[in-house]
């Protein structure tokens, strides 16, 4: 009986320092597998970088992000990325071009549209460009060899 509990005690000494070795490896397999979630994560996010650097970024937009400049990859998103080079009627004309597609019969019409569209904003533009050059209360030179306007009878 005596060599029973003797042999009961070394069985729980035994089975403590394989519980607390089991728990020690229990703590290092969560701390690897950490470890490996932080990894993966951190190589899906520079393969999108890479990919997203290498295959759908214009080589126009490169030029500007080349090492040395203020903007690197990863540091915006990357729908930002693409729409840099491209202003709101650049943009739009983009989104004219992917829609019409679906409708050919409109195409001229939304072409010629377009075309009378940036004539007037050209010409607004100009007109308002040569009025800020007209100063108030400044004569304006007259036109030399203008035709006159009413034939005087003499």
């Amino acid at each position: 009986e005596f060599l029973l509990i003797m042999k009961l005690k070394d069985l729980r000494k035994q089975y403590r320092v394989d519980f607390s070795e089991l728990q020690d490896l229990r703590s290092e397999v969560r701390y690897c597998q950490n470890l490996v979630d932080q990894c993966r994560n951190r190589l899906l996010t520079e393969f999108d970088i890479w990919y997203n650097e290498s295959f759908l970024i214009p080589e126009e937009v490169k030029e500007a992000l080349r090492p040395g400049g203020s903007i690197r990859l990863g540091m915006i998103p990357m729908n930002r990325v693409l729409t840099l080079d491209e202003d709101e009627q650049e943009r739009f004309d983009r989104m004219q071009q992917e829609v019409l597609p679906f409708c050919p019969a409109s195409v001229s019409f939304y072409n010629a549209k377009a075309k009378v569209d940036r004539k007037h904003k050209y010409s607004r533009a100009m007109s308002a460009f040569e009025q800020m050059r007209k100063k108030p209360g400044s004569v304006q030179a007259a036109v030399k060899n203008k035709p006159p306007s009413v034939l005087d009878i003499v």
